[in-house]
């Protein structure tokens, strides 16, 4: 199968001649024919193929969310004009570097990215811009309540691990409460610091109580963690 084709008539003048418009790859054969004033024409010169080079083609950046704040930053490569890509240019949140960034890339703000690349003949179009905020922080995890009653009676001891997640930010605190498994209602509550605590409470009423462990961060309260126990009568 043979491709397009074309022709043009130049002055006698002309020893050269430059042809746009080409895509890259392989072209021709070419051949040039001398015409006389009598409009007489000789053999035709045929050359061989030849390589059209070009500047590359417009590559394709992409941002994606990652993981807490993080970004995945891929360039993809195109066309390279039939021309070996020789530099690429990275701009990332408007900095503009010739080093590739690293993937996942850390940040804390929406994260914009572009980029492009250069053969012998130029550099290509920029990319167009991707954008992506990063994975975002979450509320922690419910913690783990551990029980003692029955010593002395009429009184409950407690205490919890730390959540499997503290969602990405340090817990700032715990708040705990204890109410009646029968009606509801709160028989003690309060509140610790960032570490997890013992909560010893005394002369209370027989019976079952739920106890409540909730840890917060900055971004806010986890689920609460539950565990039924039995205050025995003093």
């Amino acid at each position: 199968m043979t491709g397009p084709s074309f022709s043009r008539e130049v002055p006698a003048s002309t020893h050269s001649l430059v042809i746009d418009g080409l895509a890259a790859g392989s072209a021709g054969p070419y051949s040039v024919t001398a015409v006389s004033s009598r409009d007489l024409s000789s053999d035709p010169a045929t050359s061989g193929t030849t390589t059209v080079r070009t500047a590359p083609e417009k590559p394709v950046a992409t941002v994606e969310s990652g993981e807490l704040d993080r970004v995945v930053l891929t360039f993809t490569e195109r066309g390279d004009g039939a021309s070996a890509i020789t530099a690429r240019e990275y701009d990332v949140n408007g900095t503009v570097t010739s080093t590739l960034p690293p993937s996942p890339y850390e940040s804390d703000r929406k994260v914009t990215a572009r980029f492009r690349v250069r053969n012998a003949i130029g550099w290509s179009e920029w990319s167009d811009s991707s954008s992506a905020q990063p994975g975002q922080p979450s509320a922690p995890g419910a913690p783990t309540i551990t029980v003692a009653t029955g010593s002395p009676a009429g009184a409950l001891s407690f205490t919890w691990s730390a959540p499997d997640s503290d969602g990405g930010r340090g817990i700032t605190r715990y708040d705990w409460e204890v109410v009646s498994a029968t009606d509801g209602h709160v028989i003690d509550d309060g509140r610790t610091g960032s570490s997890p605590e013992s909560v010893d409470l005394v002369d209370l009423d027989a019976g079952d109580v739920l106890i409540h462990v909730t840890a917060r961060n900055p971004v806010g309260s986890g689920p609460p963690a539950e565990t039924r126990a039995t205050v025995t009568a003093a």
